[in-house]
């Protein structure tokens, strides 16, 4: 091994052991996510078939794979959310290996540390919950490499692993489907020849199934869930826009950083995007993003599908900044400087992460509440303080949840304040009522605060 390819293996390495360290300690101390307690719940006294068959729990927080994960340990009678979120963790470990391999294959032989940024975009903090994001992610990436690597080889066994991780990408994510048959129609246009004899022939067919499986369940799932995160634009306020929105952290900032870390994106982005241009090289996962796009609009229009949105795109931030990776190995200060901005915002949303993880969680609040017999208000819907009653209090404490999106029922909730005694909400709503001055606050939790009226 030359002595660039080694310095890249051990900068890789290195740096996966230091990004490892935020998300073992969010996965151990972050209390119950929205989304994973949803999950539990939703998928309580449901059968592995009816989990994969969409039978009970038809939403899309359904993410096949890692609810027979969560299944499966439910069986077993795990508790501990840092169980639950092994598979992520786990994950992570093949993420890095692939990443390595991705850029060995693309050429990138100087270890000039701009990679550090495919470790800070803003989907890492995934693997450390227990979601299928990261998997999906990790499988996603595993497919790229195979994909790029049966082109160089024409291996069946490149074209089986990347049929194989592909299929689990978009089996664990649905919205993955897209740039997972876009890759296939890209390997099968430019090797047609080759794909067309019986053996490789077979291999392809595979991709049907899985096809078939996401558009029957993902039926479903438009059907049965009215707040799926789609929308219906592709770009104003859409699916794309929605990708630079999740990149600027604005479900983790304040209105006025989005806007400035969203600011300095674009302003720092165009330039580099300039740069990769006057290079005249196209990049094989730029051309997968525009192709999974043109899939988006053809089931959008002929299936009434909605676009994915933030999130559900996650791939498309790796396609995205490979080629700026690749393309740093050629020192510009244009593309160096974006590449910062983007790795700042991510050492930010990291610091933000790790902060809300060493709060208290609503068990603290729970256990608290559960030795005076008192109901607890709560300000929002979050099934984690349901799901801690569930697991560690028998259902003992009174709950009353309130969407404080609906007039009527935030109404309700102040008035509420007037008499209760245990509460966790935010200051905001406190300050709504006039009632900050009647409670003290007893902890500082994730989402909000838990609060007891004062003597």
């Amino acid at each position: 091994m030359r002595t660039s390819q080694i310095q890249l293996k051990h900068s890789i390495l290195a740096a996966s052991v230091l990004f490892f360290v935020p998300l073992l300690i969010m996965a151990y101390r972050a209390e119950w996510q929205y989304d994973e307690a949803w999950t539990y719940l939703g998928i309580l006294r449901s059968s592995p078939g009816e989990i994969a068959a969409y039978t009970k729990f038809k939403l899309a927080n359904n993410h096949v794979f890692n609810s027979l994960y969560f299944h499966w340990l439910q069986g077993l009678g795990a508790k501990t959310e840092l169980t639950y979120r092994l598979s992520s963790l786990l994950s992570y470990v093949l993420y890095n290996l692939f990443l390595y391999r991705l850029l060995e294959q693309a050429g990138y032989k100087r270890a000039n540390w701009s990679f550090i940024v495919l470790f800070l975009l803003p989907y890492m903090g995934y693997f450390a919950l227990g979601r299928g994001y990261a998997p999906a992610l990790t499988c996603f990436t595993i497919s790229l490499y195979y994909y790029k690597s049966f082109a160089e080889r024409k291996s069946l066994a490149h074209l089986l692993y990347f049929i194989l991780s592909g299929s689990l990408a978009a089996l664990s994510l649905f919205s993955f489907l897209f740039p997972f048959i876009a890759m296939v129609l890209l390997l099968a246009l430019g090797n047609f020849k080759t794909v067309l004899k019986p053996r490789y022939l077979i291999v392809m067919l595979i991709v049907l199934p899985v096809m078939l499986y996401v558009y029957v369940m993902g039926k479903v799932v438009n059907t049965y869930d009215l707040y799926i995160i789609g929308g219906n634009s592709l770009f104003r306020n859409g699916a794309l826009s929605s990708v630079l929105s999740y990149l600027s952290l604005g479900e983790m900032v304040s209105q006025h950083l989005f806007l400035l870390f969203k600011v300095a994106l674009c302003i720092t982005g165009l330039p580099a995007v300039i740069v990769l241009i006057k290079r005249r090289v196209l990049y094989t996962e730029h051309v997968i993003i525009l192709v999974a796009i043109l899939l988006m609009l053809a089931a959008h229009y002929l299936f009434a599908a909605k676009y994915p949105m933030s999130r559900g795109l996650l791939y498309i931030l790796l396609l995205f900044y490979l080629p700026f990776i690749y393309a740093s190995a050629k020192k510009n200060y244009l593309l160096g400087i974006h590449l910062l901005v983007v790795a700042a915002l991510g050492i930010c949303n990291m610091d933000l992460l790790l902060k809300k993880s060493m709060r208290h969680k609503s068990y603290d609040a729970l256990a608290y509440v559960s030795k005076t017999h008192k109901p607890l208000f709560v300000d929002n819907v979050n099934p984690n303080v349901q799901l801690y009653d569930y697991l560690f209090f028998h259902n003992s404490v009174k709950l009353l949840q309130y969407e404080m999106e609906e007039p009527e029922v935030s109404k309700s909730f102040y008035r509420a304040l007037d008499t209760v005694s245990y509460v966790i909400c935010t200051q905001a709503n406190l300050k709504v009522k006039g009632a900050n001055t009647l409670f003290s606050k007893i902890y500082k939790l994730p989402e909000g605060d838990f609060y007891i009226r004062k003597k």
